[in-house]
């Protein structure tokens, strides 16, 4: 199996779990007492918020945007000073986005720049 397709899987599997979570939140929601819905609700906008801060992001809309600007690879990786191949990755949803890399954080700051802000950074 490829790593691009193991990564989409990944992605099928973490949105599968979340509506299987969220299926079952409703029905506990449903019979729940007003006490323990107000709870639910603390904890579901909680967990909205950290969603929020690691939201996975479209690699299409950043291929996208790269060539709405008529960059390319090429310009794009010397201009952060970051591998073509990596943004090219990134791009096609092969590599996963983390914060903390600093190549990621380069191209994360870029697409700010460009009015792009998934992480609302």
């Amino acid at each position: 199996m490829s790593l691009e397709k193991a990564l989409k899987e990944i992605t099928v599997a973490k949105k599968n779990l979340l509506e299987s979570y969220f299926e079952e939140l409703r029905n506990y929601f449903n019979n729940a007492t007003e006490e323990q819905r107000d709870f639910t609700l603390r904890s579901v906008e909680e967990l909205y918020q950290e969603l929020q801060e690691n939201q996975i992001i479209d690699p299409n809309k950043l291929k996208e945007m790269r060539k709405g600007r008529n960059i390319s690879l090429t310009n794009l990786a010397k201009e952060l000073g970051i591998s073509r191949g990596y943004i090219c990755r990134l791009e096609n949803g092969a590599s996963p986005f983390t914060k903390k890399e600093g190549s990621c954080r380069k191209y994360l700051e870029w697409l700010k720049k460009q009015g792009y802000n998934p992480y609302g950074l």
